[in-house]
């Protein structure tokens, strides 16, 4: 994946691939669930978008953090400031 190259090789990087597991796992979870009790398509569609605006929302505010939060992501988190960028733009409402 594009995104992993641009992250950090050691176990910052471990982690949060680790976390994006979990994350997807928890989705997949929330779909079956809804599934097994005879949703409608519109109800599974419904879940699924919240899930994808509430994981661009994340994405969004990590990439729009100031301050120390920023430093603290940047450097001790690994994430450059490139990938910060792009997740800002790739997440703008315009």
């Amino acid at each position: 994946n594009l995104i992993y190259e641009y992250l950090p090789q050691d176990f910052r990087g471990t982690l949060i691939k680790q976390q994006k597991e979990r994350s997807d796992q928890k989705r997949k979870d929330e779909v079956a669930a809804l599934v097994s009790e005879g949703c409608t398509i519109k109800e599974k569609y419904d879940l699924l978008w919240s899930q994808q605006m509430a994981k661009r929302e994340s994405l969004k505010g990590l990439a729009s953090a100031s301050g120390m939060f920023k430093a603290v992501v940047s450097f001790v988190g690994g994430i450059p400031q490139v990938m910060l960028d792009f997740l800002e733009k790739i997440n703008d409402d315009n």
